[in-house]
């Protein structure tokens, strides 16, 4: 029995991230089954519904500008996906609206993940506390374990 059947790798294009889709690629080689890799284009919580009616000429120009976006990071995602040997792992690229950590936990959730694999940015302590991660919001919402992945130092002495 493999210990990760279902994996989701998710990406946000950093050099972090780009460390996590070689560990989850590393990983599906090692025991196959399913990845997800997943880019959330982060949208507004939410919009005034007086906006959109003395401003609909700038929301439909926002919209349009969002589905843009989202097909750019869909190009993107899938030629990230296409420099990695995944083994014999069934993978799976896709991009989401919505809040990051929301949309990271909610498809976890809908996969059944065994592993949520995420780079996880070098904020001070201090930053974290006060504006938080997504890395840290998706360990605290996960219901499965999470790899935070940072970029390994080529000096350890620095």
């Amino acid at each position: 029995m493999a210990l990760f059947r279902h994996i989701l790798v998710a990406v946000d294009f950093s050099e972090f991230s780009r460390e996590a889709v070689r560990i989850g690629s590393g990983l599906a080689r090692a025991f196959g089954g399913e990845v997800a890799v997943l880019h959330v284009c982060d949208t507004p919580r939410s919009v005034d519904h007086s906006l959109l009616t003395r401003h609909s000429r700038a929301i439909h120009s926002l919209l349009d500008l969002q589905k843009e976006n989202a097909k750019a990071a869909r190009r993107k995602l899938d030629e990230w996906v296409e420099r990695y040997d995944w083994g014999k792992a069934v993978v799976r690229a896709q991009v989401r609206p919505g809040a990051p950590y929301a949309e990271i936990t909610d498809m976890a959730k809908a996969i059944n993940a065994d592993l949520i694999v995420i780079g996880a940015h070098g904020r001070s302590p201090f930053v974290r506390m006060l504006i938080g991660s997504t890395a840290e919001r998706v360990v605290r919402k996960a219901t499965c374990p999470v790899l935070s992945v940072t970029i390994p130092k080529e000096d350890a002495s620095t």
